[in-house]
């Protein structure tokens, strides 16, 4: 008989899922919204995922900004410039954030779903904060740009004090950068005492590792047709099983080939 689906299939399938919002702040937003109300897990087990892609869409733009503020800067503060500069590579070679997989099961018996929602909050206060000094950094520079640029994209001559402000704002924007990822950094650990009980399971590294595998797959995979076995289409139950058998033989080109078929079969399911 086939061995029935796993706990953890959902999650290493929400990563391919197609996006269900416009961006990944809205994401973020509605989950935020639902893991309030969540009362058995099953929200939750989608936290760290959302996060994880909310926080490459702000990494990219905490970098456009910090490279617009620099070559905006003056000789005079070139130097400084140097520096934050040093501080973009460090944010982000240093603070990837890490996608954990944990199945509502484990949240509930473990009692850490309420544990959860509260990190959470803390984390969108701190998300919160950072949006407000993106936005005061965002709109000084524009400011500096209407008031000091000239046609061919060059500054003219600006202010000290308009330029030290741009600093200002743009430290703040990288301090408060670094407070956010250790608050995910707190809501991660807030998870990770729980792999020391005996009944847990730890597999988040042997799963990272196959999300990374199958995003590759997916990057590289032929836009030609592969055929799927006309068995494993007859339920949700079978393709369930042929996927994970799929998964087990380490063939990632066809996993990513029966999802896309999958998700035309059953395009509200769990693919």
């Amino acid at each position: 008989t086939s061995p029935p689906p796993s706990p953890f299939l959902s999650a290493i399938l929400a990563a391919f899922q197609p996006q269900a919002y416009d961006d990944e702040e809205e994401a973020w937003r509605c989950h935020v919204n639902q893991l309030l109300t969540d009362t058995d897990g099953s929200s939750a087990v989608y936290t760290f995922h959302v996060f994880s892609r909310l926080f490459q869409v702000i990494q990219r733009r905490f970098g456009a900004i910090t490279h617009e503020s620099v070559s905006f800067l003056g000789e005079n503060l070139q130097r400084i410039g140097t520096k934050f500069k040093s501080s973009l590579e460090v944010m982000t070679t240093y603070s990837e954030c890490p996608t954990v997989f944990v199945d509502a099961e484990t949240l509930m018996s473990c009692g850490l779903l309420e544990t959860l929602k509260f990190s959470v909050l803390e984390l969108q206060e701190h998300l919160d904060t950072y949006n407000a000094k993106r936005e005061a950094a965002e709109q000084w520079l524009k400011d500096c740009k209407r008031t000091f640029g000239t046609d061919d994209g060059i500054h003219g001559a600006s202010t000290d004090a308009q330029e030290l402000e741009l600093c200002r704002r743009l430290y703040k924007l990288h301090f408060q950068l670094l407070l956010l990822f250790q608050a995910y950094c707190k809501l991660i650990s807030q998870v990770n005492v729980v792999k020391k009980e005996a009944e847990v399971i730890n597999m988040s590294e042997e799963l990272a590792q196959l999300e990374a595998c199958l995003k590759e797959a997916a990057a590289y995979s032929s836009i030609e047709d592969t055929d799927i076995p006309e068995a494993s289409q007859s339920s949700t139950e079978t393709a369930i099983h042929s996927l994970i058998e799929t998964l087990r033989n380490k063939e990632f080109f066809s996993a990513i080939a029966q999802v896309k078929a999958f998700r035309c079969i059953w395009p509200n399911d769990i693919f």
